[in-house]
């Protein structure tokens, strides 16, 4: 049996628009590390990374104003409707954002009184805010739970008593 015909190429749904913040927010955290890798250690070490960070988010809030703005002219899902864009979901990447960057202003002054390496931090604390599980759905398709399992039993509840 010739199974070439079974298998059908999918076209693929790419569409690298609708990952912008998490686009900038990577290359921003890398750049953050190169910067701490090569820079010397000094007191102004944490408010270059602290501000190349808060720019790396500024941008990536920019991204998600334009995203609220060009929703209508953007296709919807993306990757095989693995990445929606919706207003649910660009909301959460303001407020993730909006927390990363407050965090890293209160973190500035903290980072050197503990002695930590400010790069680092400041990276972890940008790239965190990825937020890329609420971006993702589940397929109404697939099913929720693996193919020859069952569901746990549900507890009574106690009003059921």
């Amino acid at each position: 049996m010739n199974f070439c015909f079974a298998i059908t190429a999918l076209s693929p749904d790419v569409s690298f628009a609708l990952l912008l913040p998490e686009l900038i927010l990577t290359v921003t955290g890398v750049l953050v590390m190169l910067i701490d890798a090569f820079l010397r250690r000094s007191s102004d070490q944490r408010w270059v990374t602290g501000g190349l960070s808060l720019a790396g988010l500024g941008a990536a809030a920019a991204s998600c104003a334009w995203l609220f703005d060009a929703s209508s002219s953007l296709p919807a899902s993306a990757f095989n409707g693995m990445i929606l864009l919706d207003r649910m979901r660009l909301s959460f990447t303001f407020v993730f954002i909006v927390v990363a960057a407050l965090t890293i202003l209160v973190s500035m002054i903290w980072v050197e009184w503990e002695g930590l390496p400010a790069g680092e931090f400041h990276t972890l604390l940008s790239t965190s805010g990825r937020q890329t599980f609420t971006k993702a759905r589940r397929r109404p398709s697939q099913p929720s739970w693996p193919p020859g399992r069952k569901p746990p039993a549900s507890r009574p509840s106690c009003a059921s008593s």
